[in-house]
């Protein structure tokens, strides 16, 4: 079994190789659309559609080909604790502008940042484009307060002047 940051696991079982995991990564598809995938098996991974959040694939390696085929597809919605909003308005009435910094690649998690009046947002970023993110707020003399709910948070973590890990925040990836 091998661990693939930002990315998922694979593993092979009775001599054929599963992945499990981000979109992209289960599909092993270096371009395109992650929030809508035809697989070319009959699963159309659609996020829109599903008013989900995110994904998860269950996928394996054709062994002729050695192309990879979506065998399950899970999805998921962020839900946001009720203790966000407070905090988030709390920070805006000390003048903290608050930034979220998410690998989660659907648009989704763009109208939660909205909604909870946050004026910037990325989204599908991995943990070393969170790093260079936090290091240009840095270069341009901001103190950075990285708040972060996941073990993929923690090269942002240390990156961060100040850092926290915050599970109660948001669930499924998304750090604020």
């Amino acid at each position: 079994m091998q661990h693939y940051p930002a990315g998922g696991v694979e593993a092979m079982i009775d001599d054929m190789v599963y992945r499990i995991g981000h979109v992209s990564f289960a599909l092993d598809k270096t371009s395109g659309s992650a929030n809508e995938v035809n697989t070319n098996n009959d699963l159309n991974i659609d996020l829109a559609a599903q008013r989900a959040s995110s994904a998860v694939v269950l996928s394996s390696q054709k062994p002729d080909t050695k192309e990879w085929q979506a065998l399950a597809c899970f999805y998921f919605n962020d839900k946001v604790r009720d203790s966000t909003q407070s905090m988030l308005d709390t920070l805006k009435g000390l003048g903290i502008e608050s930034v979220m910094l998410t690998g989660d690649p659907s648009p989704q998690a763009l109208v939660m940042a909205e909604s909870l009046g946050m004026q910037t947002a990325y989204n599908g970023l991995s943990p070393t484009d969170k790093v260079n993110h936090i290091q240009q707020l840095q270069s341009k003399g901001a103190v950075v307060l990285m708040v972060g709910d996941g073990i993929n948070d923690a090269p942002v973590l240390a990156a961060a002047d100040v850092s926290t890990l915050n599970c109660r925040c948001c669930r499924f990836g998304t750090s604020i």
